[in-house]
C-alpha cells in the first residue's frame, strides 16, 4: 500500500506543476508552455473579467502558499511534504507573474484572504487529520480556481490570462482526482 501511495504524488506533483501553467519559479523541464508566453512586453489590452480572475487567482494563490507554508511542521507523512513542496515552487512563481500583472495595469493586489480561518481549523489538527482537512482545502481551493479558469476562457480577453486559464482547465481535473486518492488512501 505504501508503494502505491508513493506513485501518487508523482502525477500529483507533475499535474501541480501545471496547474497554473509555467511561472518563472517552474524548473523548466516541468513547463509545458514557455514562461515567455505569459509575460507582457506592454500594458495589453484587458477587461473587468481578466482582472477578477487574476485578482481571484491572486487570491487562492496566497491562501495555498500561507497553509502549505507550515505544512512540513504539521505533518509527519512525505507524500504530503512532497505535495506540498511541489504546489509550493509553482504557486509562489505564478503569485509573482499575477502581482506583475495587476502592477502592470496600476491595480493593488487585493489585501484581505480567507486564510486565517483554515490556518487555524488546520492548527488544531494533527497527523492523519490534518492531512485529510488540508487535502479537502487543497481540493476545494482547486475547484474554484477550476471554476475561474473556465470563465475566463469564456470573458477573458488578455492572452496571457487566457492561456493560463487554458493549462488551469486542461490540468485541474487530475490534480483534483490525484489528490482525491491520496486521501481516500489516508483513511485505509
Amino acid at each position: 500500500m505504501k508503494l502505491g501511495r508513493s506513485l501518487l504524488v508523482i502525477p500529483i506533483l507533475c499535474c501541480g506543476s501545471l496547474v497554473m501553467g509555467c511561472s518563472g519559479g517552474t524548473p523548466a523541464s516541468q513547463r509545458s508552455i514557455p514562461a515567455s508566453a505569459y509575460e507582457m512586453k506592454s500594458p495589453a489590452a484587458y477587461n473587468e473579467w481578466d482582472v477578477k480572475f487574476i485578482k481571484g487567482a491572486y487570491i487562492s494563490h496566497f491562501e495555498v502558499t500561507e497553509i502549505l507554508r507550515k505544512t512540513p511542521e504539521r505533518t509527519k507523512n512525505t507524500e504530503i511534504r512532497n505535495l506540498a513542496t511541489g504546489m509550493l515552487t509553482v504557486r509562489n512563481g505564478e503569485l509573482q507573474m499575477l502581482t506583475s500583472w495587476l502592477k502592470t495595469w496600476n491595480i493593488p493586489t487585493p489585501k484581505s484572504t480567507p486564510a486565517g480561518q483554515t490556518a487555524k481549523k488546520l492548527n488544531r489538527l494533527s497527523d492523519t487529520a490534518y492531512d485529510t482537512e488540508l487535502l479537502k482545502f487543497l481540493v476545494e481551493n482547486q475547484q474554484e480556481l477550476l471554476s475561474l479558469a473556465t470563465q475566463q476562457q469564456e470573458a477573458g480577453r488578455f492572452t496571457p490570462a487566457r492561456r493560463l486559464a487554458e493549462q488551469t482547465v486542461r490540468s485541474s481535473t487530475g490534480v483534483i482526482s490525484n489528490m482525491r486518492i491520496m486521501s481516500d488512501n489516508l483513511n485505509q
